[in-house]
């Protein structure tokens, strides 16, 4: 036994430096260190109880690292540690086993005999114990042993106090700042996949130092469990699914089974239209009730955004079902009308003139060429996953494939942003087939290098541009029977729009065009 190295004046220099030292941990073991300096003991801890009288925390020195991991868990205060939380007075004694509270000592621990331990005590209320030991064949603690420790204790009471209302704080606002963005995740996506992602952050944020984290939830049938994919192999994610196939209620829950060796709380919600939600956390002793809290609003939060992601997939379903809804419409509508027109316009050219019959058939030619451009558009859109079928894609699309194919003779620029909102299927059919005219426009008789197509939706209004560095042409000496022009007004007018066609010889066309989103004006 070395002679103790500080003396009772030095109590209040250890306090003080202590006090600067903020996490528990430190706290904890900066005291347990000063402690076993001033008796001169081989061995010193501190334990924190929670608010059930459990040791909390455990911090001990004067064991060596393959003597810790020997030893394994800390003790849990059932024994002898435990009873300062019952009786919170001094135990002074020359063997620790002797002592009516000892349970003795796990395998692997170092043979300890004189035991010295007082409370820890803040304001009426028990929160630890501070102890220090002797290896066997070492003297009993002295009196003046006993003085020095009880004049160490209601400092470290305070220390311990203060780190451990410091930690508390730090922890609620780390848990409401995983509980926030957690919030905010689950408002920006929707397969179910990526909303567990997003609580499975949360968890790992919330619980750090974890044994072991699981979350399951179910939908339609009740014994099939989803988790996030980083967690496929984890023991408690097993464990946990064989705990919800005995269909347990809402609420929390604490089970030692699910994780040998550690403590689980399991907090379980049910899901508006069926199925249940389930989060898991195994850790070394008991979560506080901060956690505890945490974890109950993290579960709630997971329901309700788990709740809202099935009800956007299934709004998206069915967008996606009315979208091709809408194209089998428009195959009916515009391709066949358009090919059985083709057939009449040649049975009527017939009997006409040479001439005539150049004129049909080239037209005729013309008009195929866009049906099978449109049948393109239709196959490579239906041919895309689920996900890209949305409200304007189909338009984008049968665009793109329309300046694709014009792109043979001018170089064209596109730039289209419609949003994720529907058009209105007349709007889509009567701005694609003035897009058509523009770009026909431009390809027949502007001669152009390049040319530029922009349509964008702002709001309620759709802007269309087109631009080429064509020709150009003089407004006032174009037919007032020109077909072309005539229709891209018409339908436009049609839409509730205005359009502006400004050209100039030799130095390109421009057209601009706006119309309001939604179903035609005039039929």
């Amino acid at each position: 036994m070395a002679e103790p190295q500080l003396a009772a004046a030095d109590v209040r220099d250890i306090v003080l430096s202590i006090v600067r030292l903020a996490p528990v941990n430190t706290v904890a073991r900066r005291l347990a260190e000063a402690a076993m300096q001033l008796t001169a003991a081989d061995y010193a801890a501190l334990g924190a109880y929670d608010d059930r009288r459990r040791l909390q925390q455990f911090t001990a020195v004067g064991l060596g690292e393959e003597e810790q991991e020997a030893i394994g868990h800390p003790p849990h205060g059932l024994g002898l540690l435990g009873a300062f939380a019952d009786s919170p007075r001094t135990i002074n004694v020359p063997s620790a086993r002797e002592h009516p509270t000892a349970t003795g000592f796990p395998a692997h621990h170092p043979a300890m005999e004189a035991f010295l331990g007082v409370p820890l005590i803040y304001g009426s209320q028990t929160i630890g114990v501070f102890y220090v030991a002797r290896r066997a064949g070492e003297p009993a603690f002295s009196d003046d042993d006993q003085q020095r420790l009880e004049e160490l204790a209601p400092y470290a009471a305070i220390a311990m106090a203060n780190a451990r209302t410091l930690e508390r704080e730090h922890r609620r606002a780390v848990a409401a700042e995983a509980l926030a963005q957690a919030a905010r995740g689950l408002q920006q996506v929707t397969p179910e996949r990526q909303t567990a992602e997003v609580l499975a952050d949360a968890l790992e944020a919330l619980f750090p130092d974890a044994v072991a984290l699981a979350i399951c939830w179910n939908s339609d049938d009740a014994r099939t469990w989803q988790h996030p994919s980083r967690w496929m192999d984890s023991v408690l994610t097993g464990a946990l699914e064989r705990m919800l196939d005995g269909d347990p209620d809402a609420g929390q829950s604490t089970s030692a089974e699910l994780q040998p060796g550690s403590n689980a709380t399991v907090h379980v919600a049910h899901l508006d239209g069926g199925g249940r939600l389930a989060f898991a956390v195994a850790t070394e002793g008991p979560i506080s009730d901060v956690e505890q809290i945490s974890l109950r609003t993290l579960t709630e939060i997971g329901a309700i955004g788990l709740t809202a992601s099935r009800r956007r997939e299934a709004e998206t379903a069915l967008q996606r079902y009315a979208v091709r809804d809408e194209i089998a419409r428009d195959l009916h509508d515009d391709l066949i009308q358009s090919i059985y027109a083709v057939g009449l316009s040649l049975q009527a050219a017939r009997s006409a003139t040479p001439d005539v019959i150049r004129t049909s058939l080239a037209k005729a030619g013309y008009d195929l060429n866009s049906v099978i451009r449109d049948l393109r558009s239709y196959i490579t859109h239906l041919g895309r996953g689920p996900e890209e079928i949305t409200p304007g894609a189909m338009l984008r699309t049968r665009i793109e494939s329309l300046l694709q194919e014009a792109g043979t003779r001018t170089r064209w620029k596109s730039d289209i942003q419609l949003g994720d909102q529907p058009l209105g299927r007349q709007a889509e059919r009567q701005l694609y087939l003035v897009v058509r005219e523009a770009v026909s426009n431009v390809e027949r008789h502007a001669d152009a290098s390049s040319a530029s197509l922009h349509l964008e939706r702002r709001g309620d209004i759709l802007h269309l541009e087109v631009t080429d560095d064509g020709r150009g042409f003089d407004r006032t000496s174009v037919s007032e029977d020109s077909v072309g022009l005539r229709s891209m007004e018409e339908r436009v007018a049609d839409l509730g729009g205005s359009i502006v066609i400004a050209s100039t010889p030799g130095q390109g066309t421009s057209l601009i065009a706006t119309m309001p989103v939604g179903e035609t004006v005039n039929g």
